[in-house]
């Protein structure tokens, strides 16, 4: 599983640190790998997680049975003795979780900024946009045709193009690249006449 996922990896161990790191590298040499060591009491470490649940900002894909079970059952007053068991499980995931999102990452005022402003860009830029007008079929470009049998279709540069009645799209090359990934097909000189 360690290679598989190629991500670094934080592994929570309050002893045997080294065998951990040693069976991960054996697996892996590679692998990037931050011993966690923990300071606090499980409910304080997971009271952040659970509200980025309540945020709707973790979610899982997947079912993973033994982790929704122990994660319905944790609460701030979770007794080990009395349920019979450790939330092991909701321990990785308050340890990784903590890892991926709650912990400050290098630079990131930087990259929330960056968003904001981006943000700010997309709202005004739908605030003040004009469609613009699509290109006439005699113009020169790109012959494409998708999948869909949509007539209408809006490029990355927000150049509106609409299908003739064949279902032929004259493209800008500006938007070939994406329209490519998303499916669509490009017509070669030869395809005109066999149509």
């Amino acid at each position: 599983m360690v290679a598989a996922i190629r991500a670094p990896s934080a592994m929570r161990s309050e002893s045997g640190g080294a065998l951990v790191e040693a069976t991960v590298r054996m697996v892996d040499p590679n692998v990037s790998y931050k011993a966690v060591h923990a300071s606090r009491g499980k409910a304080v470490r997971a009271e952040p997680i659970a509200a980025l649940y309540e945020q709707r900002r973790v979610h899982h894909v997947g079912t993973f049975p033994l982790l929704e079970d122990q994660m319905s059952a944790f609460t701030s007053d979770f007794d080990r003795g009395r349920a019979g068991y450790s939330p092991d499980h909701v321990d990785a995931l308050v340890s990784a979780v903590s890892e991926l999102i709650v912990e400050s990452t290098p630079g990131w005022g930087i990259i929330e900024w960056t968003r904001l402003e981006a943000e700010k860009v997309s709202v005004q830029q739908l605030a003040s946009h004009k469609p613009t007008e699509p290109l006439s079929q005699t113009t020169v470009g790109v012959r494409m045709m998708n999948t869909a049998g949509v007539s209408t279709a809006y490029g990355l540069s927000g150049t509106q193009y609409n299908a003739d009645a064949e279902g032929i799209f004259i493209v800008r090359a500006v938007d070939v690249g994406p329209l490519l990934a998303a499916g669509w097909i490009e017509l070669k000189a030869e395809d005109a006449f066999g149509r």
